[in-house]
């Protein structure tokens, strides 16, 4: 077995270096490629997005020709032939989705619900899915849940592919290392078809990876990201032999993914909680955390790479020795460094520690309007967002406004910044419902960098005659922003005082 998979291995690697330096020079006529669009995309120059096209083809073409080229790895393949044919179908579904959102720039939604149908067609009649998991040493029966938990574990595993892609060599590296993993543990388990497929992927990412490394001259395209993650997604729900009745060992797969999982894990806690959208843009993936704490592009990519290995090295031990606590030691330990050391999920953890606050003081006295604080969290970026808040909530407080939320989110100027504050009073429940509520778009430069809402008490709003107390505290944030995000280099003391000067006392 391991004969044939060094030659799928060493074909699929061939293939997809000759295809990767080919659609590099056809990429940009077919509208695949990347270009700065100020916002999320900020690479100069156009690069090819063809990756993923290239990777595709070396996966198929390795497989037909080792079809051709030998009986018995034949037989192998196609030991189960619906497993096979429908990953290959499925394979073909998810590049093809891939390609038109890199070509038409799909909406999430469309792009949600494609994948959506290819994963339910792979599960059900691929039966790419498992009846009993083992979590902590504890085995459970899924019965009716094993098809939603596999769509679950394939839409996660896809979507959370496609997000980490976002440097050079990242999501490659990744998957080069899930994939080696992957594949030793199901040559252990004597699992032939996931052991090839993961012989063939590694082959494939390798032959990418020479076109991909910093800085890269191709991109895999969501056609790329997508495959990646489904491929990772099937191999790991085969390493585990049905017919001997073995449990699904979830600590296994989580181990092989832990980065792609805590990377979309945190965008998901982050935008959820700052009240954005899921789809939305932001710089707080792990390999911008890396970038900002003066790693580079290189460095930040060992880092990866070696928190990858480890991750997968505890999984593979795991596996070896049969002890789950191995593969949760290196998920722990994988975490532990990243957190320890302050390069990722610090903020999101304030943001879940500020929601829980809140919760608790909301339980102990429930007639309180809300229970947050004013104090607010830089997610990323520059500390005098702190001076613009504290005056946008002295500001609030001497309006007698409610409530006011800050919401800051400017990709392309690497700042993030979120900040919620309610009146301490307790309101009845009826007078807390006479509120008129406002949100407004912050714009620098005609590009909106973030929104501030506002919520008045019928008293209040009954009272004004016109909206232009919202105006001055409106510009007086954009004033703020103006110069934070596009001064070269801006000093607190500056900013104070255009924050005094944008007179925004005694607007009553």
């Amino acid at each position: 077995m391991l004969e044939y998979g060094w030659q799928i291995f060493c074909l699929s690697l061939v293939l997809s270096a000759i295809c990767n330096y080919v659609l590099r020079y056809f990429a940009p006529t077919l509208g695949l490629f990347d270009q700065a669009d100020g916002h999320r995309r900020l690479a100069a120059g156009v690069i090819p997005r063809a990756g993923g096209l290239a990777i595709f083809i070396g996966l198929t073409g390795a497989t037909i020709s080792l079809l051709f080229w030998s009986g018995i790895a034949k037989n192998r393949f196609l030991e189960n032939p619906a497993s096979f044919y429908i990953l290959a179908a499925a394979s073909f579904g998810i590049t093809l989705l891939g390609f038109l959102d890199d070509r038409y720039n799909l909406r999430g939604r469309n792009k949600f619900l494609g994948q959506l149908l290819i994963t339910l067609i792979l599960v059900y009649f691929g039966n790419y899915r498992v009846d009993r998991i083992q979590l902590f040493n504890l085995e459970f029966n899924l019965g009716p849940l094993e098809i939603p938990f596999a769509i679950f574990w394939f839409m996660g595993a896809i979507n959370a592919a496609n997000l980490l892609d976002g440097m050079d060599g990242l999501l490659a590296s990744v998957g080069l290392v899930a994939s080696i993993g992957i594949g030793g543990i199901a040559f252990i388990h004597g699992q032939i078809l996931p052991c090839y497929l993961s012989m063939m992927l590694a082959g494939s990412l390798l032959g990418f990876l020479y076109y991909n490394r910093p800085p890269a001259s191709i991109y895999l395209g969501d056609a790329g990201s997508m495959l990646i993650g489904l491929l990772l997604a099937a191999i790991s729900l085969k390493i585990h032999d049905i017919s001997e009745g073995q449990s699904w060992v979830v600590a296994i797969p989580l181990a092989v993914l832990v980065l792609p999982i805590l990377d979309t894990s945190a965008a998901i806690l982050r935008r959820k909680l700052t009240g954005r959208s899921i789809y939305s843009t932001d710089h707080g993936h792990l390999h911008h955390c890396l970038q900002r704490e003066g790693f580079g592009r290189k460095g930040s990519l060992f880092i990866v790479i070696i928190l990858s290995a480890i991750a997968v090295s505890s999984a593979f031990i795991s596996n070896l020795y049969n002890i789950e606590l191995f593969a949760w030691g290196g998920i722990g330990m994988v975490c532990l460094v990243l957190v320890q050391a302050g390069w990722f999920g610090r903020p999101e953890m304030r943001l879940i520690l500020k929601r829980i606050k809140g919760y608790i003081k909301i339980s102990q006295n429930p007639s309180s309007i809300k229970g947050l604080s004013h104090e607010g969290i830089l997610l990323h970026g520059n500390d005098f967002w702190h001076t613009v808040w504290r005056r946008v909530v002295s500001y609030a407080q001497e309006q007698k406004y409610l409530y006011v939320d800050l919401n800051i989110n400017a990709p392309a100027f690497h700042e993030a910044y979120h900040a919620q504050w309610a009146h301490s009073s307790t309101k009845s429940k009826e007078e807390a419902d006479q509120t008129a509520s406002f949100q407004h778009p912050i714009f620098v430069d005609e590009n909106c960098v973030g929104r501030i809402g506002i919520v008045m008490g019928k008293g209040t709003w009954e009272n004004r005659g016109d909206l232009s107390h919202l105006v001055k505290l409106v510009d007086l944030v954009e004033e703020s922003a103006r110069y934070i995000l596009v001064s070269p280099d801006p000093q607190e003391p500056v900013l104070v005082e255009k924050i005094i000067g944008c007179d925004i006392v005694g607007t009553e």
